[in-house]
């Protein structure tokens, strides 16, 4: 019998590694200040000098407007957040029959705002991989101690799948094998929504255009499945022999369902679903509302604590 460990960013932070959706918001703040003070404005298209600096500035537009404060409720957001109080107003609204010079104008508008967006998104994982690089720095360097607790769970016949970027359960508990289902540091940091086929509401088109808001959510899409097929080995290696899957600090999000239904479609239907007495004194509703989650998502086993 072996057991299944599914590790989120609450693992992280139970370390008290600052690893947290505000940890990365308030590092943005203090190595870019202007692009703080500058989060508010709307930006001129054609006045652009520094494109990291309008990266950040759009990246703590989308970090204000999620909805909630987990890493997950940022990416979900990404499906929904449509950027029209950043860029300047244009009347056009795709209409066959306006004249070509108006036609043209905005065809110009919408290709510098693509182009920006593309760059933009670019350099979203250049700042992620940056502050989780700095972030692992410390890690390596014995800044935080392991946890007995964990200690214990980790010992065994062990199969180890990790949201995080970071490497703490290697570097802290020498574990090998993990899978880093969103790669690692050092490695292209996968993140973004996972809705199929996202629309806007029909009043954000007035000011950028449907065309435009459909390529933001395209770039902005996180390829599941892709990530499925990368790590297939892994996945079937999960058999009825799994009688435990223990849950540390994980959010269960919708941009990662796709995984967690993988893995109750193979483990047994006797297994137990152990949550943490972290997650548990953190958030009682959270794991009430997960356990639903579950439920219908096809988990039959039972639930369970361990300390």
């Amino acid at each position: 019998m072996s057991k299944l460990i599914i590790i989120g960013n609450g693992f992280d932070l139970a370390h008290k590694i600052p690893t947290g959706y505000n940890n990365f918001r308030k590092y943005l703040i203090d190595k870019y200040p202007d692009a703080y003070r500058n989060k508010g404005r709307v930006i001129d298209i054609d006045k652009i000098k520094d494109k990291k600096l309008i990266a950040v500035e759009l990246m703590l537009y989308a970090l204000d407007h999620a909805n909630g404060e987990d890493w997950s409720n940022f990416e979900s957001s990404l499906s929904i957040i449509n950027f029209q109080d950043k860029f300047p107003r244009h009347e056009h609204r795709e209409d066959p029959d306006e004249d070509n010079n108006t036609a043209a104008e905005y065809l110009i508008y919408i290709i510098k705002l693509t182009a920006i967006f593309e760059n933009c998104v670019a350099l979203w994982g250049t700042l992620l991989s940056e502050w989780i690089s700095e972030i692992e720095r410390t890690i390596e360097n014995h800044k935080y101690d392991s946890i007995d607790s964990i200690s214990r769970l980790l010992d065994g016949d062990v199969k180890i799948m990790t949201f995080n970027y970071t490497k703490t359960v290697q570097n802290l508990y020498g574990k090998s094998g993990v899978k880093h289902i969103h790669n690692r540091v050092g490695q292209k940091l996968i993140f973004g929504h996972s809705t199929i086929d996202p629309s806007y509401q029909e009043d954000c088109y007035n000011s950028l255009g449907s065309n435009f808001l459909d390529e933001i959510l395209e770039m902005l899409y996180k390829d599941t499945e892709k990530q499925l097929s990368k790590y297939k080995d892994f996945f079937q290696n999960i058999r009825a022999d799994v009688k435990e899957v223990y849950s540390y600090g994980f959010s269960y999000g919708q941009s990662d369902v796709v995984y967690i239904k993988n893995i109750i479609e193979r483990i047994g239907e006797n297994a137990i679903w152990y949550f943490t007495k972290f997650d548990y004194l953190k958030n009682k509703e959270f794991l009430r509302k997960t356990k639903i989650k579950l439920r219908r998502w096809g988990f039959k086993g039972k639930f369970g604590i361990f300390e």
